[in-house]
């Protein structure tokens, strides 16, 4: 009913993920930014974000997910002040 989808996963485990989720075996996936732009699949309903996207273009393309197939969707964002000083290192490492 559950799997996740991330960049440290084979090629293969995330094409069988993919395809279990496309095809409905999998509801709910919890996915990185890995599950990547050109995913083109309608029924999705609800996009959490765990923190804040790493910009406006990013937070644009993960929430854009949600709803391609005309009907309603929702993005959601949980985040702390706490969560956001953790993430401090991410911005740094990439204004380097």
């Amino acid at each position: 009913m559950c799997d996740v989808y991330h960049a440290d996963l084979s090629k293969e485990i995330r094409s069988a993920v993919y395809q279990e989720w496309v095809q409905g075996g999998v509801k709910i996936l919890v996915a990185t930014s890995a599950l990547g732009l050109g995913i083109d699949y309608g029924h999705v309903r609800f996009v959490f974000h765990q923190g804040q996207s790493r910009s406006l273009m990013d937070f644009s393309q993960e929430s854009g997910r949600g709803g391609r197939d005309g009907l309603e969707a929702r993005s959601v964002i949980f985040t702390s002040k706490r969560l956001r000083e953790e993430c401090e290192w991410i911005e740094k490492k990439e204004e380097e």
